[in-house]
């Protein structure tokens, strides 16, 4: 299973947040109805065929604040582990992630036009429909539209060329720095959280789209993020997951080099038999109750 933040989001077009209420009942509902084990555990189980058929092994990308602060210790007293998985390099920054500040660069920018390498988006008047962004649907306003394309143009750039995308866009807005943005884990955070059933995968060092990397940079992104996810966590990471689910021949081989015991993508299925050990699948429930959740895995497509 696959989880983001833990938090009331209005703005949430990829459906990543589930309220702290809907996540305490998923709690409650996998620790008396689920068979929760280990990701490296589900992962070794699986590859010598002797996993349980109703094994979940639950999963958080990107490493938020929130997590440590609501998801984890719900997790630690009810006794179900989990493994999070942390873009080592965001985490030592401090900074939000790009595509939470690109959010509030659009929502709160003062004129309806941004640019960016030589192209004008079109933004609109501001409006305060741009906050309201239900999951998986369509943008509604202008500025919400300017969102997705932005985020389009910004997420298939090697690092550096995001970083200078990103520097633009902050000349352009000057924005004062917000206590209120969603923000990652402080390294303190991950060591306070890091425990026996509560450990922590590589998201890559950056969180780029592999894909879209050459060899070389892919490398560096995978390889190096094992010894600063350590560093961070103290323990050596054994699982990988695909910043933004995606993945190639590439990505896999090279996770699998490194050393990695398993790799996770968003393809959202259950792992079956014919799943690949660094390609496993996960299912994202989204923002429902207990009921809703207890269906999502039982009739969870394969």
């Amino acid at each position: 299973m696959l989880y983001h933040r833990v938090g009331e989001e209005p703005f949430d077009p990829w459906g990543l947040a589930i309220s702290p209420k809907h996540f305490s009942q998923h709690v409650r509902w996998l620790s008396s109805s689920g068979r929760v084990i280990p990701l490296a555990e589900f992962a070794a189980r699986h590859r010598d065929r002797t996993i349980p058929p109703d094994a979940i092994a639950l999963t958080f990308d990107d490493g938020y604040a929130c997590t440590a602060r609501t998801a984890a210790p719900l997790l630690e007293e009810a006794g179900l582990p989990a493994t999070i998985f942390i873009p080592a390099a965001a985490i030592e920054s401090g900074e939000p992630f790009w595509w939470d500040e690109l959010q509030r660069i659009v929502l709160e920018f003062e004129r309806d036009l941004l640019e960016l390498d030589g192209i004008g988006f079109e933004l609109g008047r501001a409006n305060p429909e741009d906050r309201m962004w239900r999951p998986h649907a369509e943008p509604r306003t202008p500025r919400q539209a300017a969102f997705l394309q932005l985020w389009n143009h910004l997420r298939t750039k090697a690092p550096e060329q995001l970083n200078r995308g990103m520097t633009e866009l902050r000349e352009q807005s000057r924005l004062d720095p917000s206590d209120d943005l969603k923000r990652p884990m402080t390294p303190k955070e991950v060591r306070s959280v890091a425990s026996e059933s509560i450990r922590f995968g590589s998201h890559a060092l950056t969180h780029p789209s592999l894909p879209h990397l050459s060899r070389a940079q892919k490398a560096i992104e995978i390889s190096d993020s094992l010894g600063r996810c350590e560093a961070l966590a103290g323990r050596r990471p054994d699982a990988f997951a695909y910043p933004f689910g995606e993945s190639d021949e590439d990505s896999e081989e090279l996770v699998s080099r490194a050393g990695f015991l398993c790799a996770c993508t968003t393809e959202h299925r259950a792992a079956t038999a014919d799943s690949e050990t660094f390609a496993l699948p996960r299912l994202t429930v989204g923002n429902c109750g207990a009921r809703t959740l207890g269906r999502a895995i039982r009739y969870a497509p394969e």
